[in-house]
């Protein structure tokens, strides 16, 4: 791995756990210190991302985390559903037992979170649960698309999947029972996996569509009661800096 793809990685992590989030502005020279490597492959690694939308640059002011608008949301899921679906169709007849059986853990690992959540009453994951949540339902479907054999597929799902997680975790909703929501996926990846262990290809199709669809509710809930927060359209950057990009517009 190089530098710049080390960079890359890092600060993709970092969106999907919520060390950033969106509207957040990053500076080359905190995740320089941050990776322990040089400011150059950082900035190559800035404007690898740029390119690919997950950053974006306002000049004079800095290099920002991107936030999708509502209609961007609604289309990157509809591209999901198509993009997953099919390659949980795919899977069905390719994945390894190996494969199988590390997609089993990890619908363990999210169960076994979204459960002691639930029993200790508490309205979300802490830290560090919240980030094994994360990256198991991240894994789960990543193993699933690199399974479908066919490695372009499974990057556009990769790429379409980082950029639905630009909400981020300051978005998570105040009035939807989100334990509830937890076991409800842990319950839709379970249905998933076993409709791929039995080689039903048809069924893991429907089932993805279905998950995905879910999560786009979901998603939606959550935007309307960000507007609703922040009074009106949600925000793509904080208010100061966006006081400072319309003094520079004028």
């Amino acid at each position: 791995m190089t530098l710049k793809q080390r960079a890359c990685e890092f600060i993709r992590e970092q969106i999907l756990v919520g060390g950033v989030q969106a509207g957040d502005q990053i500076s080359d020279v905190t995740l320089s210190k941050q990776i322990g490597i040089s400011r150059t492959p950082v900035r190559e690694a800035i404007s690898q991302l740029e390119s690919e939308g997950l950053l974006e640059q306002i000049p004079h002011v800095g290099v920002f985390v991107r936030k999708p608008g509502r209609q961007e949301l609604v289309e990157l899921y509809e591209l999901r559903e198509i993009l997953e679906a099919r390659a949980a169709e795919r899977a069905a007849s390719r994945l390894t037992q190996e494969q199988l059986d590390r997609l089993q853990v990890l619908c363990d690992d999210y169960e076994r979170i979204a459960r002691t959540v639930r029993d200790t009453r508490t309205p979300g994951p802490d830290e560090d649960m919240a980030r094994c949540m994360i990256m198991a339902d991240l894994e789960f479907h990543l193993i699933i698309a690199r399974g479908c054999g066919n490695s372009h597929l499974a990057k556009a799902i990769s790429d379409s999947r980082m950029m639905t997680h630009l909400m981020g975790r300051r978005y998570l909703p105040t009035t939807i029972p989100f334990p509830d929501k937890m076991a409800a996926t842990a319950r839709e990846h379970q249905a998933v996996l076993d409709a791929l262990r039995q080689h039903d290809a048809a069924r893991a199709r429907d089932l993805m569509i279905e998950h995905i669809r879910l999560a786009q509710q979901v998603m939606d809930k959550w935007y309307d009661e960000v507007e609703q927060r922040q009074g009106g359209q949600a925000q793509a950057y904080p208010p100061s800096i966006q006081a400072l990009i319309g003094r520079m517009t004028r």
